[in-house]
């Protein structure tokens, strides 16, 4: 995905390879050019290193992208807390903003939402899990290795479904 690689032959991100930021998880958005179709990628900022990223973002000129990943919406009812009427209805809202329609929602709350279930009866999770839970959990679970890469794919796209990013480049 990146060319540059540095001395220990890793690949490494430029400033021009960033389209945006969003704060809710802090993530790097990115364009993923590595399979035949490109598409959006999120590239988590560990909070330890919140004071850097924002001196990177400054320097570089990086605009924030007014989005908030739709895991945490799909997700809510996972969570160890009360699930109440009304947090059901700001996630419905969200989603719905956001382009998804009541059956794809389903769909996907169908297809993952047990695996998130199973995973938080033991995590206990209480705050919210993004897009890099789902991943994590998912790589966990060993039936699903050799999809890996189309999960991820798709995982990244649910994450910033009707984020205002740039047309993709083909």
């Amino acid at each position: 995905m990146y060319q540059n690689k540095n001395k220990q032959g890793e690949s490494e991100l430029n400033a021009k390879d960033i389209v945006g930021y969003i704060d809710l998880p802090l993530a790097l958005i990115v364009q993923n050019k590595c399979l035949s179709e490109p598409f959006y990628e999120l590239i988590k900022i560990p909070s330890c290193d919140k004071e850097q990223f924002k001196d990177f973002i400054k320097r570089n000129n990086v605009q924030e992208i007014h989005h908030m990943d739709n895991w945490i919406a799909l997700l809510e009812e996972y969570l160890d807390t009360e699930y109440t009427k009304e947090t059901h209805e700001w996630c419905m809202n969200h989603l719905t903003n956001n382009g998804f329609t009541q059956e794809q929602i389903s769909a996907i709350k169908k297809r993952e939402g047990k695996m998130i279930f199973r995973y938080n009866t033991y995590a206990w999770e209480w705050m919210g899990f993004d897009v890099f839970d789902v991943l994590f959990v998912k790589q966990c679970n060993r039936h699903c290795s050799n999809k890996h890469t189309a999960f991820y794919r798709r995982a990244m796209e649910i994450s910033l479904q009707g984020a205002k990013l740039p047309k993709l480049e083909y």
